[in-house]
């Protein structure tokens, strides 16, 4: 999130994930944004995390709630 409120990408992703993945996550919270970068994610990091995405903080508190 920008210091406006902005949702912004996550980038790079790729890297952002590998990293969530080498380190024992098994979900991603990730912005709306994001879904147009999946073509560029690796199958074998897409086996390995279950990846959220939300639109709004709202959204993404309510998700990361359920996670729970």
């Amino acid at each position: 999130m920008s210091l406006v409120g902005e949702l912004v990408a996550v980038t790079p992703l790729v890297d952002k994930l590998q990293l969530a993945a080498d380190s024992g996550a098994k979900t991603v919270l990730l912005p709306a944004r994001n879904k147009e970068d999946l073509a560029k994610i690796p199958d074998e990091l897409l086996d390995q995390l279950q990846l959220v995405f939300y639109t709004d903080p709202l959204d993404a508190a309510s998700k990361a709630i359920e996670l729970e």
